[in-house]
């Protein structure tokens, strides 16, 4: 509560709430966070491809999908497989439109890594930005369905970047938002995603899942394996 003088110059209380300013900031990309994306990415791609052995399609994803957002995933996948150039523009947007339904009508939750860093973000108390290359007409349901209340901000970007989410878009959204970098974790589960996080001179935290684990982390400040259960109490003190 804020203060004011009355006319005989006592201290008054006014009714105008002052906000802290977070001490913490957190940055998650909606793709890497939803339990279950990447599988559904694999089993979008083998139907666009007619390709029976998700196996198959799973390991192609492991090696070249090396991104976070699927979109530019899938993409890499249809080139390293030979697929013509003229048919790559329609398997995209089939894998797309796969997409979009599993997040509009799955049974989206939260990956456990994901769901242990925001209920810290809520004790610390921090701010959570919530990266997403999917249209916010899909991203901003999804994210009220997934429930982190007035905890976190959406930002729903374009994939007119060369790289999701690149250095350069992790410190333009701090600076828009009024958030210092120097307070700022990246929670990542993609080499691709550390990289950008470390060179914008954020803090990184990765969380791979298991088509991304055997990705090379080095210079994240804390790396949780796949199989760790990574706790409330963890992140509390990595954030």
């Amino acid at each position: 509560m804020a203060t004011g003088q009355t006319k005989d110059g006592k201290e008054a209380a006014t009714a105008v709430e002052l906000k802290p300013t977070p001490k913490k900031i957190l940055i998650v990309e909606l793709e890497e966070a939803v339990e279950g994306l990447r599988a559904a990415l694999v089993r979008a791609l083998a139907a666009a491809l007619s390709e029976k052995d998700e196996n198959k399609i799973g390991e192609t994803l492991s090696r070249y999908g090396l991104c976070a957002a699927p979109e530019q995933a899938a993409k890499a996948v249809i080139s390293v497989l030979g697929v013509k150039p003229s048919s790559h523009a329609a398997i995209v947007e089939s894998i797309r439109t796969e997409l979009m339904a599993y997040l509009a009508h799955g049974d989206c939750r939260w990956r456990p890594a994901f769901a242990a860093a925001l209920e810290a973000a809520r004790g610390l108390p921090a701010r959570v930005i919530v990266l997403s290359s999917f249209p916010e007409d899909v991203s901003a349901p999804l994210l009220s369905r997934l429930n982190p209340g007035e905890l976190a901000n959406l930002v729903a970007v374009s994939l007119t970047e060369s790289t999701y989410p690149g250095p350069d878009l992790l410190l333009r959204t701090l600076r828009e938002a009024g958030f210092p970098a120097s307070q700022t974790t990246v929670l990542v589960s993609t080499r691709s995603s550390c990289k950008s996080a470390l060179l914008a001179g954020l803090r990184c935290l990765a969380a791979p899942d298991r088509f991304t684990a055997h990705q090379d982390f080095g210079g994240a400040d804390a790396v949780f394996d796949v199989e760790s259960a990574a706790t409330k109490s963890v992140f509390m003190e990595a954030l």
